[in-house]
């Protein structure tokens, strides 16, 4: 009976290989190393990788340049940085955002035109902002307004606004018994506008308004260089002798042609100098005595001549003042 050898493929630990299996396990082997993979070229890959990329962002450059030109205010973004590359910082400035308060403020009104010569026309305390807020408060409907806006057949009268109009002359006078002995703030302005219609003309006081107007700037109708404005003499006469105590603050005002380039009023034994300002003179002086004749008013030209003379206006009162 043959030995029973155990020492096979199939018995490792046996005493060893026959040639057979040696040669067998050799050839398995040598197969198996022809098999393995190469160990992976990481720094190869990359670098190729890096460089298509490059390629691909020129060729989406220069695509986007075209689309750009084609589409104003596009932008396009390229993404998938490679891992040592960072995304580069917007340089474009952030745009403010307006706060709701400025969105929904309102605009502010429009303000009535200062005078040209401050120190001659805003008189007795009053500022600028001071003749303006006193105007804002007779900005109602004005009764020659409604007439007017009745006549044309009109179903409201034009509004009035503080804005359309320039301040010619602001004094505080003396009270009266028809409007009260309390002193009298006043403030004089037109319609800033001369070709207007229409155009208005107003004296602003504590107790309502004194208003004419017409179509555009008002121009002599006296045929002369000037016209003293009729109502105006309530502003230097009280309305009874004695109710105004010396000395007192007076005013006057009227219109002029373009020609006239002085004036002059003479009353209570002074004489002022007016303020010519959108076709008007205005003055205003203070009385130590009682006048005894209405204001002379006199008109002069650039050479010095005399264009108006009130003494020789046949439509001016003459009459003395009574004491």
């Amino acid at each position: 009976m043959p030995d029973n050898d155990m020492t096979s493929q199939f018995n490792p630990d046996g005493p060893g290989d026959t040639p057979m299996e040696a040669q067998l396990r050799q050839l398995l082997a040598d197969r198996a190393g022809g098999l393995a993979p190469p160990e992976t070229p990481y720094a190869t890959i990359l670098r190729h990788g890096k460089a298509a990329h490059r390629r691909g962002r020129i060729a989406l450059g220069a695509g986007a340049a075209v689309l750009a030109a084609a589409v104003p205010a596009t932008t396009v973004a390229v993404g998938n940085l490679w891992p040592d590359e960072q995304e580069p910082e917007s340089t474009l400035p952030a745009l403010p955002t307006p706060s709701r308060e400025e969105t929904l403020a309102p605009a502010e009104p429009p303000e009535a035109r200062g005078p040209s010569d401050p120190e001659r026309q805003l008189l007795d305390g009053f500022t600028l902002e001071e003749a303006r807020a006193h105007l804002d408060t007779c900005m109602g409907e004005d009764p020659w307004a409604a007439a007017e806006a009745e006549a044309r057949g009109d179903e409201t009268p034009p509004p009035l606004h503080a804005g359309d109009f320039r301040i010619l002359l602001a004094w505080v006078s003396q009270g009266d018994e028809n409007v009260g002995m309390e002193p009298q703030r006043r403030v004089l302005a037109v319609t800033d506008d001369p070709e207007a219609s229409p155009y208005v003309q107003l004296v602003c006081t504590g107790t309502g308004m004194q208003s004419s107007g017409g179509d555009g700037r008002p121009a002599p109708d006296n045929g002369l260089a000037v016209e003293p404005d009729a109502n105006a003499g309530r502003y230097h006469i009280p309305p009874m002798m004695g109710e105004w105590e010396l000395p007192f603050r007076w005013a006057d005002f009227g219109v002029v042609s373009p020609e006239v380039e002085r004036v002059t009023v003479t009353y209570a034994g002074e004489t002022e100098d007016a303020v010519i300002e959108a076709g008007y003179y205005v003055v205003a002086g203070i009385a130590e005595e009682w006048p005894r004749v209405r204001p002379v008013i006199t008109g002069y030209g650039a050479d010095g001549e005399v264009l108006y003379d009130s003494r020789e206006d046949p439509t001016y009162p003459q009459d003395p003042i009574e004491p």
